[in-house]
C-alpha cells in the first residue's frame, strides 16, 4: 500500500450570503459566477467526498481511502459513526447568516435519522470593521427579547478562535455532519432579503424545542 501526502479538491458551496473572496484570498481560479459562501477542504459525508486532485491516488475520495489505509491514515484517532472526524471549511459570509442551532446529544438521539451531534471550531482569517459573531444569549433573554436583538454578540477580530459545543446558539472546524436547526426568528428578520429557511428548517427546530 501506497501511503502518500494528500491534496484535496475543494467542494464548493454556493449561498446566497456568499461572494467570491475564497478565490481572492487563496488565489485560485473561480469556477462559477454564483457567489461561493462555503469552501469544503475536507469532507467525508454521504453525499460529499473530498476527492484527491493530484498525485498517485488522484480522483480516489477520502472515504475510499480511510477505508482502504485505516491506522495508516488515521493513526490512534477514533472514526466519528464510521467516518473521518472533521469536516474543514472556508466561508465567506457577505451577509448576515441564519442563527444556528445545533442538536445536543440528548436531541440527536431522540430524533435520530441525519440528526447528529455537531461540534465546532472557527477560525477567522479576515474581517471587516463591524463584523460580529453571536454566540449564545445572554441570562435572562426571553424569546421576545430575542426575536428583537441579538444578544452575546463578539466582535469577529482576525486571528478569532472560538469553540462550539453543541446544543449553543451561534454565528468552522467540526464534527462531519451538515445539519443544522436554523432559528425562525432570524429567518423572519431577513425574509425580504433571503428565502433560505423552509418549512420543513422551522419544524425541525420545533421539534428540537419540544425534545428539550
Amino acid at each position: 500500500m501506497q501511503v502518500s501526502p494528500l491534496i484535496f479538491e475543494p467542494i464548493y458551496k454556493p449561498k446566497i450570503w456568499g461572494g467570491d473572496r475564497i478565490f481572492a484570498y487563496f488565489g485560485r481560479t473561480r469556477t462559477t459566477t454564483e457567489p461561493i459562501g462555503e469552501s469544503w477542504e475536507l469532507a467525508d459525508l454521504e453525499a460529499d467526498q473530498s476527492r484527491v486532485r493530484i498525485g498517485p491516488h488522484c480522483g480516489r475520495t477520502l472515504g475510499e481511502l480511510r477505508a482502504d489505509w485505516g491506522r495508516d491514515l488515521m493513526g490512534d484517532v477514533p472514526l466519528f459513526e464510521g467516518r473521518f472526524p472533521l469536516l474543514i471549511k472556508f466561508l465567506d459570509a457577505q451577509m448576515s447568516l441564519s442563527v444556528q442551532v445545533h442538536p445536543t446529544a440528548a436531541v440527536a438521539r431522540k430524533l435520530g435519522g441525519s440528526v447528529r451531534v455537531k461540534n465546532e471550531a472557527w477560525y477567522v482569517l479576515a474581517a471587516e470593521h463591524g463584523g460580529v459573531i453571536y454566540h449564545g444569549l445572554q441570562p435572562g433573554v426571553t424569546a421576545e427579547v430575542f426575536r428583537e436583538a441579538m444578544l452575546g454578540r463578539k466582535k469577529g477580530s482576525e486571528a478569532f478562535c472560538r469553540d462550539g459545543p453543541e446544543g449553543a446558539s451561534h454565528k468552522r472546524l467540526l464534527t462531519p455532519f451538515s445539519s443544522s436547526a436554523r432559528s425562525a426568528a432570524w429567518a423572519s428578520m431577513h425574509e425580504s432579503r433571503s428565502k433560505r429557511f423552509s418549512a420543513s428548517t422551522r419544524a425541525w427546530a420545533a421539534r428540537c424545542r419540544h425534545v428539550e
